[in-house]
C-alpha cells in the first residue's frame, strides 16, 4: 500500500476514493477456501455507469433492467471507502465513511 500512496502525494492528491466491486463466485468454494484468493469475478461498481449512447450507457440500462427484474444489484453498499493524506496545515474533515471534506480548492481527489 505504500508505493500506491506514495504515488499519490507525489501527484497531489489529497484523496483517495475506493469504490466497493462485489465477488462474484464462478464456482463454489469449498471448506477452507479463501474468498480473497478464490474470487476473480467481480460486478462493476454502478457509480461508473454513465452515458447514453455509450458502453457505460448501455450498462446503465442493463443494471436497470436487473433492478426491475431481479432486486438490489450490490447485495452489500456500493459507495467504498476513502484515504485522504494529513500533513501541513490543511485538515480533512470527515463527511462519512466514504470522504472527507478539504477546504474549497485544497484537495485533489482520485477515485479507484
Amino acid at each position: 500500500a505504500l508505493p500506491h500512496f506514495e504515488a499519490l502525494s507525489r501527484e497531489g492528491f489529497r484523496q483517495a476514493i475506493y469504490l466497493n466491486m462485489e465477488g462474484i463466485p464462478e464456482r463454489e468454494l469449498k471448506e477452507g477456501d479463501s474468498p480473497f484468493t478464490n474470487i476473480t469475478l467481480f460486478k462493476r461498481n454502478q457509480i461508473t455507469f454513465s452515458a447514453k449512447g455509450t458502453l457505460a450507457g448501455k450498462l446503465t440500462g442493463a443494471y436497470q433492467d436487473w433492478q426491475r427484474t431481479k432486486g438490489n444489484y450490490a447485495q452489500g453498499y456500493f459507495t467504498g471507502k476513502a484515504a485522504a493524506r494529513v500533513d501541513g496545515d490543511i485538515t480533512p474533515f470527515p463527511l462519512e465513511v466514504t470522504r472527507f471534506f478539504f477546504p474549497k480548492g485544497s484537495a485533489k481527489r482520485a477515485i479507484f
